[in-house]
């Protein structure tokens, strides 16, 4: 019953944390919950100047285990996508990818019931 109006109400066009273009974006999951803003921003500053972080977090502030960085160029951020997807954080392996919600037209969330491959349900 929630997760169908989380659905209903899942519009990442227009969240006013949703911000920078769509083409310089990189999802960043399965992040360790110690990683901070910093060390991301060491991590990945190297591909290209960062526009901004996003840590997201739930409404205690506790983080959820990914984040969104915007690259000033498009380039930068492909760039990103290609090195460092399964790369090591914090002793995490993270996932590194395009954000999906504004570039793939009807996406979904995992949270939502969507996502990319089978999932850590799927055994």
């Amino acid at each position: 019953e929630e997760r169908m109006i989380q659905l209903a109400n899942y519009d990442p066009y227009n969240d006013p944390k949703v911000i920078g273009d769509v083409h310089c974006t990189v999802f960043i999951g399965r992040l360790n919950y110690k990683t901070n803003e910093s060390t991301l921003n060491r991590q990945f500053s190297r591909f290209g100047t960062i526009d901004n972080i996003r840590m997201v977090t739930d409404k205690e502030g506790k983080q959820k285990g990914y984040s969104f960085i915007v690259f000033k160029q498009a380039a930068d951020a492909r760039r990103c996508v290609v090195s460092m997807n399964g790369r090591m954080i914090d002793g995490f392996k993270i996932v590194c990818d395009v954000e999906r919600g504004r570039l793939i037209k009807n996406w979904k969330p995992r949270r939502l019931g969507g996502g990319v491959g089978k999932g850590r349900y799927h055994r």
